[in-house]
């Protein structure tokens, strides 16, 4: 599951941005991005909220699913992009 995870949540916001691109919908990718730092960003704050062993489950969620979203999206968007400047 571990390693399950992230490649699932990779490979979606991999093809959810790339098609994202190909429609002209990048300030969708943008916004959802956005919105994914911010969840990272909320999860390592209340992370930290914790104490002791308590906070890994919120860095486990920022590093294991919205590190994995921000790079898919990052990379789908840039093929997206790409191909859509080629023709």
């Amino acid at each position: 599951m571990v390693y399950a995870l992230p490649l699932v949540v990779f490979v979606l916001s991999l093809i959810a941005a790339r098609w994202a691109l190909l429609q002209r919908l990048g300030y969708t990718v943008l916004a959802a991005a956005l919105l994914v730092v911010g969840a990272a960003l909320w999860a390592i704050w209340a992370g930290r909220q914790q104490t002791g062993w308590d906070g890994i489950g919120y860095a486990i969620f920022a590093v294991l699913v919205c590190g994995p979203v921000l790079l898919g999206a990052g990379v789908g968007a840039l093929l997206g992009w790409l191909r859509r400047r080629r023709g």
